[in-house]
């Protein structure tokens, strides 16, 4: 006996009331997306009318202006700063202030009054006394005291110039360590300057990009209008399944034969039992 082979069908629809109302979202959804036989002639959402980016409040572009022009014209007290810096480190201070001559000439001049008034009359009366005015020990005495003088003056002069010179060697070096600081802050300007521009540009990128987001949507909405057509279609309303049947013939013959064996010989023990084996075997093959 062959093995035959076959199939079955199931059909599954939706509940009655359910039904109805698929069918009226379909042709709802036909409507709003104009759907015809040649494609969808609605649907397609509009892009946002206004602009998706936030432009510069009147605030920011007072300050953007107000950076920009400081910049382009710089800062006066850095360079007032850089001058003085310049000087310091050229050495222009290290000489010539009017303060300390000042000091030294007070002081030089109370010496040198001393000693016209006091030391030079005290050694030409005692000469004079003595009755050796215009001798060579009074000019040799006039020597040493006109020696004293210029080296007391000297003296005053370092003590009063020497302490100023170092300490504006001390500056010199201080303002030396400063000079990178100083050398970085000339493009403090043209940071800001490049910060305001950047602003702008971003500014700028936005509007392109609310430009481009446009382009592109216009070209795409055809093909999301399609998917979301289809989205909304798409669902389990039922459908029709087939379902392979496979059956052995000589496995049910054997089967029936079987069955039919044992309820013959419940009937009629032998003869009945033969007689339903035969009669099952036949059954079961169909």
């Amino acid at each position: 006996m062959a093995n035959d082979s076959g199939s079955a069908q199931t059909t599954s629809a939706p509940w009655g009331p359910q039904a109805d109302r698929i069918k009226r979202a379909f042709r709802q959804t036909d409507t709003l997306f104009g759907a015809t036989e040649d494609g969808l002639t609605g649907g397609q959402r509009q892009y946002f009318p206004g602009q998706s980016y936030v432009g510069f409040s009147p605030e920011t572009e007072s300050s953007l202006k107000m950076t920009a022009d400081r910049a382009m014209g710089g800062s006066p007290t850095r360079n007032a700063g850089n001058q003085l810096a310049t000087k310091t480190l050229q050495g222009d201070f290290l000489g010539g202030n009017p303060y300390l001559d000042a000091v030294y000439n007070r002081g030089a001049r109370s010496v040198t009054d001393q000693f016209n008034k006091s030391v030079m009359p005290s050694i030409n009366s005692t000469f004079a006394a003595a009755g050796r005015y215009g001798s060579n020990n009074q000019k040799e005495m006039m020597g040493q005291a006109q020696d004293n003088l210029s080296r007391t003056l000297s003296e005053m002069a370092a003590d009063v110039y020497a302490p100023a010179y170092e300490a504006e060697r001390g500056r010199q070096m201080q303002t030396m360590s400063l000079a990178p600081s100083l050398a970085s802050a000339d493009y403090m300007d043209a940071q800001q300057l490049g910060s305001v521009g950047a602003q702008r540009e971003s500014l700028a990128e936005a509007a392109l990009t609310d430009q481009m987001s446009r382009f592109y949507a216009q070209q795409d909405e055809p093909v999301n209008a399609v998917q979301r057509y289809l989205s909304l279609l798409n669902g389990n309303y039922g459908g029709t399944q087939s379902q392979p049947i496979y059956r052995n013939r000589a496995a049910g013959a054997l089967g029936g034969g079987l069955a039919g064996a044992q309820m013959g010989s419940m009937i009629m023990p032998g003869f009945g039992t033969a007689i339903g084996a035969l009669g099952g075997a036949f059954l079961g093959a169909r």
